[in-house]
């Protein structure tokens, strides 16, 4: 009965995640999407590796995580933002399977690899990278990093060489998925530190043969990024180095323990209150969101008080939690929550060790408290995508972009294919946005010609009646 409990949890896990992020899988492409889409258009098999160009227009390089993944979605399902998602879904469920695997390396306990897993599993950080599909990156990347810290934590014990292989292999595809591949190297050192055994690793002639590999495709990585990649000037990715770091950290911790994304930038500390317009965007689970991550908080200091963990997990853990966060913990102006997809991994290692003890104790107090925790965070993570989705401004430019690609098809088909378009909207920049400027239209009408002009009502009046909109244009008219 047991065994059969235990081969049960893995799916359970998985169908709670998809129930609570089930909304994500029907939002339509908008934003970068669109652009993405864009830079594969001329992509075919006898072209392939074109997608390995380092751009200048933009900041980050992922030739798998993005380009990849676009041509071969696009490649399959054609325009069908449906199974985007379920793909950037399935690599989630992977990297559920990956840590609970990276737990069991551990601990050697299955309790904590389905804990680490259903943690992971339902955080509330996932909510952007789950209803984003240019955020796929994110997943397949992470994917790629857990699967190398896996094979790495084997090889450390095993010294087999085809644990070895895989987790450069790992690596390497890793690092053109994802910037936060370039750390995989020392969170997995760190992590290999917490093995219950002794790692086999014998002078430093053979440590520095092992390490060569990874240390010299970083160093590699990092010249070419630093030689061909753009470097962005805006206030979004200015490097700070202030106070504002100490209140990175802490609102990224508030996101790992559950906060609303939203929170951050309705919340006044001086004055102690919320935004309004938040309140009544989040509506009453807001109270419930308070409810439940005052429970966890409670439950979470009762555990530390009753569970020693030892100095080195301590450390180690927190050392995963900063070290996963380098690459943007500088950026004050560039903060989102789906960065904690890596730095995570310490954090829920540890809150594993700690229920694992605590159900040790046999006591049916302990068992309680264990089964509170992890029921309370199924409920905070299900309030708390609640709240996103009402909060959060990815649900809205979907739905803008989805209405207006609609209606140019629908009128696409009774107009010329190369007539311009004029859309009408109150909020002119807004849907700008969504579209991408033209890529959208151009996009879905198959046709790099056709030309979008994006007004608000009173412009869009002035403008016809100063021939500066073209007349053969048909309009397409959006309202909120």
């Amino acid at each position: 009965m047991k065994k059969m409990l235990l081969a049960a949890v893995f799916p359970a896990i998985v169908l709670i995640t998809l129930f609570i992020y089930k909304q994500s899988l029907s939002f339509y492409f908008f934003q970068d999407d669109w652009f993405v889409l864009d830079t594969i258009k001329n992509i075919h098999l006898n072209n392939i590796f074109s997608i390995f160009s380092a751009r200048q227009d933009v900041v980050y390089y992922r030739p798998v995580g993005m380009q990849l993944f676009f041509f071969l979605s696009k490649s399959l399902f054609g325009l069908n933002p449906i199974n985007f998602h379920l793909l950037s879904f399935f690599f989630h469920i992977l990297n559920i399977f990956m840590i609970g695997l990276i737990s069991f390396q551990i601990f050697r306990s299955k309790f904590a690899s389905a804990v680490s897993s259903f943690f992971y599993a339902v955080a509330s950080f996932h909510f952007m990278t789950l209803s984003w599909i240019s955020l796929t990156w994110n997943n397949i990347g992470t994917f790629f990093v857990f699967s190398s810290i896996y094979f790495y934590l084997k090889f450390s014990l095993s010294e087999k060489l085809i644990d070895y292989f895989l987790a450069v292999s790992l690596f390497f595809v890793a690092l053109f998925s994802t910037e936060f591949a370039a750390l995989t190297p020392i969170i997995a050192a760190l992590i290999s530190l917490l093995s219950p055994n002794k790692i086999n690793f014998r002078g430093i002639k053979k440590t520095l043969l092992i390490l060569s590999p990874p240390i010299l495709a970083i160093i590699v990585y990092i010249s070419f990024r630093l030689t061909h990649s753009a470097i962005q000037t805006t206030s979004d990715y200015k490097i700070v180095i202030s106070t504002k770091i100490i209140k990175n950290l802490i609102w990224y911790f508030l996101w790992l323990t559950g906060v609303p994304q939203e929170l951050k930038f309705n919340l006044s500390i001086s004055q102690l209150k919320i935004a309004r317009a938040f309140l009544n965007g989040a509506g009453f689970e807001i109270l419930l969101f308070f409810l439940f991550w005052l429970g966890i908080i409670i439950l979470a200091i009762f555990l530390l008080k009753k569970n020693k963990s030892p100095a080195k997990l301590n450390i180690v853990v927190a050392l995963i939690f900063l070290i996963g966060l380098i690459p943007v913990i500088f950026l004050p102006n560039h903060t989102f929550p789906y960065y904690l997809n890596i730095s995570s991994l310490g954090p829920f290692l540890f809150i594993a060790f700690l229920l694992k003890k605590n159900a040790r104790k046999g006591n049916e107090k302990f068992f309680i408290i264990n089964y509170l925790i992890i029921i309370i965070w199924l409920f905070l993570s299900f309030t708390n995508y609640r709240i996103n989705a009402k909060t959060n401004w990815i649900p809205g430019e979907a739905i803008i972009s989805k209405k207006i690609t609609e209606d140019a098809l629908i009128q696409s088909a009774n107009n010329s294919n190369y007539s311009p378009v004029v859309i009408v909207s109150e909020d002119a920049v807004g849907t700008e946005q969504s579209l991408t400027g033209q890529r959208a239209l151009q996009i879905i009408l198959n046709n790099p010609n056709i030309k979008t002009y994006v007004r608000k009502r009173e412009q869009a009046i002035n403008d016809y009646k100063m021939g500066t909109l073209p007349k053969n244009a048909y309009y397409i008219f959006y309202y909120q």
